[in-house]
């Protein structure tokens, strides 16, 4: 006749069991206690936030973000969104496609409506840094 081992019926295999439970997790991560004694990186970029909310109302949609490339192309993003928190979108990182001089436009669609919109310009200057333009 077998018998199978329940933990239930062990409290030695219950103590074993939490102990390797516990030390797992806590050997998982660490708190940084010298931020001198480890590697660092760091990341940075231009890059524009679109974003819109419904400000008055109780609505979930789905919104249609697209921008117009100074080339002509045509980059979308869909997300989806609730009454009340703004939804945003970067651009060019969220739409997976590099970032090149020149002025963009963008709209945003709700339902084949237009619902919000603007115009952006990247460049680079003389010293070679990117630079984001608003341009309303």
């Amino acid at each position: 006749m077998k018998r199978w081992l329940r933990l239930n019926d062990s409290p030695v295999l219950n103590m074993l069991f939490l102990f390797v439970f516990a030390t797992g997790i806590a050997g998982a991560s660490q708190e940084l206690k010298d931020p001198t004694k480890v590697i660092w990186q760091q990341s940075m970029s231009v890059e524009v936030s679109l974003g819109v909310r419904v400000r008055e109302g109780d609505a979930h949609f789905e919104a249609l973000f697209v921008v117009y490339a100074p080339d002509g192309r045509k980059h979308e993003l869909r997300r989806n969104g609730e009454a009340g928190p703004f939804i945003y979108v970067s651009f060019p990182g969220d739409f997976g496609v590099d970032r090149k001089p020149g002025e963009y436009s963008w709209k945003c669609m709700v339902g084949n409506q237009p619902v919000a919109g603007g115009k952006f310009k990247f460049s680079t200057v003389k010293t070679y840094s990117d630079q984001a333009t608003i341009l309303r």
